[in-house]
């Protein structure tokens, strides 16, 4: 195939055209659930690339611990996923991308093969939820990831030596990481600019109807419920903030309302305007709502889920947690994970 890029490289030689110049294998390696948008997200930059280049510069491999195992969480399978262990002994690049339930596939063969290839010098990174993989093999070493917003605190309570990075998508020298979405596109494209030169990525960009001023990993995120809260007033956002910081360790409505410098009344009055519910009800239901979501998304004990979200005992959890959502943990734990693909 020809391309107005076939020729912008010269022969390899030395400096910063032979750098370019060189070949780079990605190795893709998928859990079971992946996100399949995210996936193929992540690789189309790649792809465009090969294409507006004119030959295939990046090679990639779909890898899986049990192909067969491997459906997407929306019920897609990829046909042409190898084993893992027929991988090439060494990739440039190893994007691990998982989405619910991370903890559950954390293999040790899996884990073992992404140290040996971190050892032999990878770029390793995680989409979606594949930080948590990262952290299981012990490869986030001060490293601050970027995981799917709905998994921070799952994150936190997994890994509470690792800062999650509230942005888009992050980037090092050795390590790389997306929340998913639209993101893992994000994340591609950043990669690439690291091996192509600008006018490459203006045409990668354009060639993917991309617009290139999201380029940049300071995007802040937040879920649907912090969205709502740009409607509320200042007050009853500090509030909610104060919250959600304290979920393990609940504080006090009085105290709340002596960090605010506004009087408990006032700040009761407030909630019952805005959120139609006094500030202990809205707190409970902030703590609980976390609770059931780790309870979908990992493998944590419902006893130590209750202690991350400030119960002191599992009966008690368990009983406030039916009376809120009318069904118990262990009914929501067995149901909300079947079937993936339907989520």
């Amino acid at each position: 195939m020809s391309s107005k890029y076939s020729n912008q490289y010269p022969d390899k030689g030395s400096g910063q055209a032979s750098r370019q110049a060189q070949s780079l294998s990605l190795a893709l390696l998928i859990l079971p659930n992946f996100n399949m948008m995210v996936t193929t997200g992540f690789l189309d930059p790649f792809r465009a690339a090969n294409y507006l280049l004119g030959w295939r510069r990046y090679e990639w491999q779909f890898l899986a611990l049990h192909p067969d195992q491997c459906s997407a969480s929306n019920g897609m399978t990829l046909s042409n996923v190898q084993p893992l262990n027929m991988a090439e002994t060494q990739f440039d690049l190893v994007a691990v991308s998982s989405s619910w339930t991370p903890d559950a596939f954390a293999d040790r063969t899996i884990l073992a093969w992404l140290r040996k290839q971190d050892r032999k010098g990878a770029l390793i990174g995680g989409l979606d939820t594949g930080a948590f993989i990262l952290g299981y093999a012990g490869l986030l070493g001060g490293y601050s990831p970027v995981t799917h917003f709905d998994h921070h605190t799952s994150f936190a309570e997994t890994f509470p030596d690792s800062a999650i990075t509230q942005a888009r998508y992050s980037l090092t020298e050795r390590r790389f990481s997306c929340g998913g979405g639209v993101s893992a596109i994000d994340m591609g494209i950043a990669l690439l600019s690291r091996f192509e030169t600008p006018q490459m990525m203006k045409d990668i960009n354009q060639y993917l109807y991309h617009d290139d001023q999201v380029q940049t990993p300071n995007y802040k995120l937040g879920n649907s419920q912090q969205c709502y809260d740009n409607t509320l007033p200042k007050k009853v956002k500090q509030a909610l903030d104060l919250m959600r910081a304290h979920r393990e360790e609940p504080l006090s409505i009085a105290h709340i309302s002596a960090q605010l410098r506004l009087s408990q009344r006032q700040l009761e009055r407030d909630f019952h305007y805005y959120l139609q519910a006094p500030p202990k009800q809205v707190y409970l239901r902030l703590r609980l709502e976390q609770a059931r979501m780790m309870i979908s998304q990992t493998e944590l004990s419902i006893l130590e889920i209750a202690v991350a979200n400030g119960f002191t005992s599992q009966e008690h959890f368990s009983r406030i947690y039916k009376k809120m959502f009318n069904n118990s943990p262990s009914h929501d734990r067995r149901v909300n994970r079947i079937p993936f693909q339907f989520r």
